[in-house]
């Protein structure tokens, strides 16, 4: 697994598969005033 960013595109059915061995994640927003926000994510799917 790449101990880097990637920007693989990956379809539902190997979502899964993709998200396993990744447990942290950055969700990336930007508020209604225009300024970023970032929180700390754990990546899940549901069926």
């Amino acid at each position: 697994m790449p101990r880097i960013a990637t920007a693989d595109k990956v379809d539902h059915d190997a979502l899964p598969e993709f998200l396993r061995p990744r447990h942290r994640a950055v969700l990336a927003t930007v508020r209604v005033d225009g300024s970023p926000q970032n929180a700390l994510a754990g990546p899940e799917v549901e069926s």
